[in-house]
């Protein structure tokens, strides 16, 4: 089976080739934007084993069924190909169980959803984060306004996003520390929108991340050659420095509604989590389908283009008999909470 119909894409022109070249920016302005919406999430969360405990549990619930579905979907595919040409290769069924419980990564087991590794970074953010909130309020007991609690966690969010920047480019790319930078940047920035912590803890950071990039480029062995060179280097960190400071002045000058609150926005984020693990499977078997059928480029464009069609509709299908029940439960799961 093709790997996202790569065939196609090398048939692509220049120029729309480029731009997926850079698609992996749009992971690190995720994860900024992920720290920001889950940093809101948490913010009225009693720091106690059973809220925290709910928390993890309802994230679970809202994450787990469609990547489980989405893996089992996978799963078939390969061992029943659309094109009927079996693959010599089956990856073991330990690495399924690994996948399952989002490990793949950290042991080294064959990745069924590509896709997934971000997710898996994802849930390390939710436990990490979590920790943190447990280990501050176990040292300060006599602290139980849920506002001012913040202004202490916004202090252990600027030390570990400084501590894993440092060290980050030392642990294994399936552990978190070195996407946590980029996540913390999105927390600071909401408890900033908030007046939970002052604003300049996210200009600490970011100058910070961009700093020691900077030094590392400059006294490490691939020096950059060129402007271009030093650009596409510090692009993702500029990415994510950026888009932080965005989220916080948008906060600040209270236009977050007004620049969120647009219809194909609203759409796209309510069928992203669909979209984002179904998008592979479903292009890659869609080409795997009809490729063989395009006896021209014009028609490859014509059939990746319709590929992309389909990945939407697959996604819209999975939020709504899929991920909304789920979300429906999730928040039951929340009212009942003790």
């Amino acid at each position: 089976m093709h790997s996202l119909g790569d065939e196609v894409r090398a048939m692509l022109p220049s120029f729309v080739e480029a731009i997926f070249s850079f698609g992996w920016l749009g992971v690190v302005i995720f994860f900024v934007l992920s720290g920001f919406v889950i940093t809101h999430s948490l913010r009225k969360v009693p720091p106690t084993a059973a809220s925290l405990g709910n928390f993890i549990l309802r994230r679970q619930i809202r994450l787990d069924p469609l990547y489980w579905l989405t893996l089992l979907l996978t799963v078939l595919t390969l061992y029943f190909p659309p094109s009927g040409v079996q693959t010599t290769h089956f990856p073991s069924w330990r690495s399924l169980l690994a996948n399952l419980f989002y490990l793949q990564g950290i042991l080294d087991a064959y990745p069924w959803v590509s896709v997934a590794w971000t997710l898996c970074l994802e849930l390390q953010f939710y436990l990490f984060f979590l920790l943190l909130i447990a280990l501050h309020s176990i040292f300060n007991r006599t602290q139980y306004n849920l506002e001012n609690r913040w202004h202490g966690l916004a202090w252990l969010l600027l030390g570990t996003g400084v501590l894993f920047s440092t060290i980050g480019s030392l642990v294994r790319g399936a552990w978190m520390v070195s996407a946590w930078p980029s996540f913390a940047l999105g927390c600071l920035s909401y408890l900033g929108v908030q007046k939970l912590a002052p604003r300049w803890s996210v200009l600490v950071l970011a100058a910070w991340i961009l700093g020691r990039q900077v030094v590392e480029l400059i006294l490490g062995p691939a020096q950059p050659v060129n402007f271009i060179d030093w650009l596409e280097k510090m692009m993702p960190f500029s990415c994510a420095v950026l888009t932080a400071l965005l989220l916080m002045e948008a906060g600040w000058r209270q236009q977050m509604n007004n620049w969120g609150n647009q219809r194909i926005l609203l759409f796209l984020g309510r069928i992203s989590y669909s979209l984002y693990l179904t998008h592979v499977l479903v292009t890659t078997v869609f080409y795997d389908l009809f490729s063989s059928q395009a006896t021209s480029p014009e028609l490859h464009y014509v059939i990746w283009l319709a590929g992309i069609g389909m990945a939407f509709a697959v996604a819209v299908v999975a939020h709504y008999f899929v991920e909304k029940p789920t979300i429906a439960l999730a928040r039951r799961l929340k009212s009942s909470e003790i």
